[in-house]
């Protein structure tokens, strides 16, 4: 058996199984079926036990296969000491969609990398864990992608936090709708992202918004707060805008007490779908010009950031470049 990934579909392949010692190329190893040996000893004592024990492990493989199949397909490729999955927008979304349809126990989380992030990364240890963890990692900046072709692991496109939160919200459907937590942004922007959510999509409902205040991440009664309050209406989605990397280091700190079933680390997402920011017109977003239309709207937060993004991350390339000229 094996789970196999193929445009926006993950569909579960068997493969031929034999009951001999051997296993075939396709079989997994985490579970094998009864060896020779194993069969006439069992039929042996007493022949109904071999079907019961088949029955057993059928059903133990077939569970795990169901929880492999619960993530995308093991194919992830390394830049910048970042593990990303080699997925488009669709199979994303596909996967986000079918973890919220799954009764899994744990809240998995979606970290989106971008050239900040991936400078961020090579100093920072507490980060690297938390997107070691990460059930998806989605390749965000534009810079990431071209650096990917350049160095022969090509990314298939951008994923981008900001376009993936609509076009999740667009694959909801009347047999299939979402329940979405909004944390994160100024007082009162998450509830103008609400309204327009619930105009836009009547498939999607909001059912909570929280603003925490200024270093809640350091204050444990807030945290309880926070918990319980998404706790009270346990979200398909918890769409997490704190900014980076506080939405990411939060959310792996606290994930296995979440109760929801995707929580997505997407920054100013939040804010466009209220309106409080501007997003850059697609063709820019296309084109990597993005960084243009960010800086100019918001000059004294970020021309520093792009300025020393600019001057270190060449650096990274050139670092990667070689590293896999020497294999």
């Amino acid at each position: 058996m094996e789970c196999v990934t193929s445009g926006d579909v993950q569909r579960t392949r068997f493969a031929s199984l034999s009951v001999g010692g051997k296993q075939t190329a396709n079989r997994p190893k985490r579970s094998s079926p009864l060896s020779n040996v194993e069969v006439t000893a069992i039929a042996v004592d007493n022949p109904i036990k071999i079907t019961v024990e088949l029955q057993r492990r059928y059903h133990n493989m077939t569970t795990q296969l169901s929880m492999d199949c619960s993530r995308p397909a093991a194919n992830r490729i390394q830049l910048f000491g970042i593990d990303i999955d080699v997925v488009d927008m669709q199979e994303a979304v596909t996967t986000i969609t079918q973890w919220t349809a799954d009764e899994h126990v744990e809240c998995k989380f979606v970290v989106t990398p971008n050239v900040d992030h991936a400078i961020m990364l090579q100093e920072n240890e507490a980060l690297r864990r938390v997107y070691g963890a990460a059930s998806l990692v989605l390749a965000d900046g534009f810079p990431i992608i071209v650096a990917s072709k350049l160095l022969q692991k090509p990314l298939p496109e951008r994923v981008a936090g900001s376009e993936l939160v609509p076009t999740l919200f667009d694959a909801a459907t009347p047999t299939q709708p979402l329940s979405v937590y909004l944390l994160g942004a100024a007082e009162g922007v998450a509830d103008r992202a609400a309204e327009v959510i619930h105009a836009k999509w009547p498939n999607v409902a909001v059912v909570g918004t929280y603003s925490p205040p200024m270093g809640f991440q350091n204050d444990e009664q807030e945290n309880e707060k926070i918990i319980e309050k998404i706790a009270e209406v346990s979200p398909d989605v918890l769409v997490v805008g704190l900014g980076a990397p506080k939405q990411e280091l939060w959310v792996h700190k606290h994930h296995e007490r979440l109760s929801a079933k995707v929580a997505l680390c997407v920054g100013a997402t939040i804010d466009f779908m209220a309106g409080e920011k501007k997003q850059a017109p697609v063709w820019m977003r296309r084109t990597g010009l993005e960084w243009i239309h960010r800086m100019l709207s918001e000059p004294r937060r970020l021309v520093g950031r792009y300025a020393r993004d600019a001057w270190i991350f060449p650096r990274l390339l050139w670092k990667e470049y070689w590293k896999r000229s020497d294999r």
